[in-house]
């Protein structure tokens, strides 16, 4: 279990595979994220209720072994972020209903890039919803 500190947008990245999971916390560290990092559900799990409102991002192999499954880590990250989705990666994607609003599913196998792209993706969308209720809450202050 790995916690960097900086000062942007922090993202819990949950991958058994270690070299995966290395990799992709490199890349997002070089796009400007801090990243905490398990190998476990169980540790992210953990994680994520020790702080809760840092992490605004999380990432998860959907298919990982453990008892904590990646439904029972995003209700855990959606008590503090409602509307974030949580972005996983299965090898059952088709499996999956069409994206919502709270869960994106990458097919497996995933390249780190398409993870890092998925993400950047998301938090241009979030700045910009955000960048958008602040000016209209502007407007009706005025």
């Amino acid at each position: 279990m790995r916690v960097a500190r900086q000062n942007s947008s922090k993202i819990l990245v949950v991958e058994d595979d270690t070299v995966t999971r290395e990799i992709l916390a490199h890349l997002l560290r070089k796009a400007g994220f801090d990243v905490c990092s398990a190998a476990t559900g169980e540790q992210a799990l953990v994680l994520l209720r020790k702080h809760r409102q840092e992490i605004h991002w999380l990432f998860k192999d959907l298919d990982m072994p453990g008892m904590i499954c990646g439904a029972m880590l995003a209700d855990e990250f959606h008590r503090s972020h409602p509307s974030r989705p949580v972005v996983f990666a299965s090898a059952h994607a088709g499996e999956y209903p069409i994206e919502t609003a709270q869960v994106v599913v990458l097919p497996k196998p995933v390249s780190p890039l398409h993870v890092l792209e998925a993400l950047k993706a998301l938090r241009s969308a979030a700045s910009s919803n955000t960048s958008l209720r602040r000016e209209a809450e502007t407007r009706r202050a005025a």
